[in-house]
């Protein structure tokens, strides 16, 4: 109710309380008209309810959104273009107020910064709005207390990866670029693949010197758009492009990659998963002095491997140690 006659004030600031064009007057009850398309009875803004996306671009749908009511108001184009500055900002005053609430909390009781709290509440599964509701109530209710506990937990995780805003709205709009379908289910929420991937992903970034952009372009260059894979030397192209820029990413040769991604179903690493399998070969590779392909020919050794390939393997860790190259010195 608070809300409500709240956002009933602002309205009545500046604002026409009529048509201005038509030979009957209509009259103007401009928190009617928001009702429903822009807030809820309460007088919170619909919009907090909305989907996680990369940025969050308040000012670009509230705008869209005012336009489209203002349309078929049979207002003069001047005051129209005054109806909708002013209400883009009272909302865009509501909308920042209304986050704002849950920030200062979250940052007091999580020590979560501002610019992580949309994404963390969300990845909780809930939203600013849903949260802002449950609040509302005249009593605390057990969904309020639920979505608090699970906001709070996934905060905890956030710090303790130390995960940047970008870092988990990538990650959470795009699940597949994390990889964990490649684990099993936990049964647990966040996964515990969840967990893993996102801290592998985290100690890649701050194990190197690029910056954290940097990374997470690769998997947008890893992951093309479907018209870029339309055929086999698209493909050919995407593979090249992801393995040259993984290459750059890891400092180590191109060659290298292509040996490993050339085993992965898109012949690119496309998945956080699946860039840390190639970072562990990669030090693997430098801590055995192998390079990829044997690497592979040992993993792939078993009890029903055939001499020829049991000996490339010798051959090649042979070729690493120093006594080889002590005798090639002598030879």
């Amino acid at each position: 109710m608070i809300l409500r006659l709240i956002m009933q004030g602002a309205l009545a600031a500046g604002l026409p309380a009529q048509t201005d064009v038509s030979v009957v007057l209509v009259p103007l009850d401009w928190f009617a008209m928001l009702r429903g398309k822009l807030i809820d009875d309460k007088g919170l803004l619909l919009g907090l309810d909305d989907e996680l996306t990369m940025v969050d671009e308040a000012h670009v749908w509230i705008q869209e959104k005012v336009k489209a009511l203002l349309e078929p108001i049979k207002l003069t184009p001047p005051v129209k273009v005054v109806c909708e500055e002013k209400l883009v900002e009272l909302l865009l005053h509501a909308h920042d107020t209304q986050t704002q609430v849950l920030e200062g909390l979250f940052q007091e009781t999580a020590k979560l910064s501002s610019e992580l709290t949309v994404a963390v509440i969300h990845w909780a599964g809930a939203s600013v709005y849903s949260l802002l509701l449950e609040a509302l109530d005249q009593e605390v209710t057990p969904a309020l207390i639920r979505y608090f506990q699970r906001v709070s937990q996934h905060a905890e995780i956030v710090l303790t990866l130390r995960l940047s805003n970008s870092a988990l709205r990538l990650f959470l709009l795009n699940p597949t670029w994390l990889g964990v379908d490649q684990y099993p289910e936990s049964g647990s929420e966040p996964t515990l693949a969840q967990l893993y991937l996102l801290e592998r992903f985290s100690h890649w970034f701050h194990s190197q010197r690029q910056s954290e952009d940097t990374l997470l372009s690769y998997f947008s260059v890893a992951n093309p758009i479907e018209p870029k894979l339309k055929n086999k030397a698209l493909r050919q192209i995407a593979t090249e492009t992801a393995n040259s820029a993984l290459a750059r990413l890891l400092e180590w040769p191109e060659e290298e990659i292509a040996v490993l991604t050339v085993t992965l179903p898109a012949k690119r690493a496309c998945s956080m998963a699946q860039v840390d399998w190639v970072r562990r070969c990669q030090a693997t590779c430098q801590a055995s002095g192998l390079s990829a392909k044997p690497l592979l020919q040992a993993t792939g050794l078993d009890d029903q491997s055939i001499l020829d390939a049991w000996k490339a393997v010798g051959d090649a860790v042979m070729a690493t140690s120093p006594a080889a190259d002590s005798f090639r010195a002598n030879d």
